[in-house]
């Protein structure tokens, strides 16, 4: 649980690191936000998709901190056997058996 506090807290952060700076250049007269706009055709289809994967990014993210449940340990798992049969093959091991 601890990890998902911090992870949640460090993307907070960012987001508003990231969102303080777009406000701020958006003060100074810059403009950030230039994705599909101007273009025609396949350019301006690619750039709207990036650019709404972009806004459904930290979405995704919570969703993917707060519903984890520790996957990581069954890829860990079947490491771990493949590295034991990978051995057992070196040593020919698994022949004797």
């Amino acid at each position: 649980m601890i990890i998902k506090i911090v992870t949640i807290s460090l993307m907070a952060v960012f987001y508003i690191c990231y969102f303080a700076k777009l406000i701020s250049q958006k003060k100074q007269g810059i403009k950030t936000d230039q994705l599909g706009k101007g273009k025609e055709g396949f350019v301006k289809f690619i750039e709207v998709a990036l650019k709404i994967i972009t806004y459904l990014l930290p979405v995704i993210q919570i969703i993917s901190i707060v519903f984890y449940s520790g996957t990581v340990h069954i890829v860990l798992q079947f490491r771990s056997v493949y590295k034991e049969l990978h051995a057992d093959h070196e040593t020919g091991a698994a022949d004797n058996k």
